[in-house]
């Protein structure tokens, strides 16, 4: 990655990162103010990306070791498939937890799964925008044992896709690709009494908001006559968004939040026409915006 000069103490971005996270952040005009306060020392800078980098180093080495080793022992383990699967997401979850408290008491992210804990009632589908690297962990640990739709290519690496398989998580595509196999599965996996936790976008959101949705949870919700539990995500300072390096780590501790909006309820005989409105409605709710009317979104076409 190309990378321009570094002033002493900061991380200098590339150009084309640069202007993605202006673009987006010109959104928010409140967001927008200089900060005037003095930036950080080279010392104290280093070692909030050296404690950055120790979480995410025991975040891949732990998963390698759970799913290599402990999550085999625990699979082998008496009852079906999904109670087996189910045991195997509690330890993961755990290990998750033992994560968000690192993270929140080194001062990096301040992420109380106490504050943010939901009570969710199984079969449930989850949907979410997805800001951050940590999404996927900070709902797990606020829901409780859920299966995941993430990436395809997660599944082949090395290091988390065998935790993945053990804990009967499920593939998907990237966008634009075939997602019927998906849909199937996780209605599968709801009928079995699973929390399904997705992210209509299918990869992390654009600076600033929301990549195109996918219908297919509003189709398991269809399918299934199981609500849709919508949870914005929001991240301030922006940390961890895609288009900025990891190490990019802001002054001050960022706040992670998740707040659950209503439910959305699919009628079963609804048409693709009322799927997409839903879904234009709970994508405008996710970034606390109006949904545009189907006068707006016809002249937009």
């Amino acid at each position: 990655m190309r990378l321009g000069t570094r002033p002493t103490g900061q991380i200098a971005l590339a150009d084309e990162e640069r202007a993605t996270i202006v673009a987006g952040l010109a959104m928010f005009p409140d967001r927008c103010e200089p900060d005037r306060r003095p930036s950080p020392g080279p010392i104290r800078h280093v070692l909030r990306v050296a404690l950055t980098a120790a979480a995410f180093t025991g975040f891949f080495l732990g998963a390698a070791i759970l799913g290599w080793v402990l999550l085999r022992l625990v699979h082998w383990g008496p009852g079906s498939l999904t109670v087996r699967q189910r045991r195997c997401q509690r330890l993961v979850r755990a290990t998750w937890v033992v994560f968000h408290d690192y993270l929140r008491w080194v001062g990096l992210v301040n992420f109380d799964r106490r504050r943010h804990a939901f009570d969710v009632q199984a079969p449930a589908i989850i949907i979410a925008n997805h800001p951050t690297l940590i999404d996927i962990t900070a709902l797990t640990v606020a829901v409780g044992p859920a299966c995941i739709v993430a990436k395809k290519a997660l599944f082949s690496n090395p290091l988390v896709g065998p935790l993945l398989r053990a804990c009967g998580h499920i593939p998907v595509g990237a966008p634009g690709d075939d997602t019927t196999s998906t849909v199937d599965q996780v209605e599968a996996r709801l009928r079995a009494g699973h929390v399904v936790i997705l992210f209509p976008e299918g990869t992390r959101s654009p600076v600033g908001g929301l990549g195109r949705f996918r219908l297919g949870a509003f189709e398991l919700a269809r399918r299934t006559g199981i609500p849709i539990l919508p949870v914005r995500i929001t991240a301030e300072p922006p940390a961890l968004w895609k288009g900025l390096p990891w190490y990019a780590i802001p002054r001050q501790t960022v706040d992670f939040r998740l707040q659950p909006l209503p439910p959305v309820a699919v009628d079963p005989s609804a048409s693709m026409a009322e799927l997409h409105e839903l879904t234009a409605t709970t994508k405008a709710a996710l970034v606390g915006q109006t949904a545009p009317s189907e006068e707006q979104r016809s002249q937009r076409s």
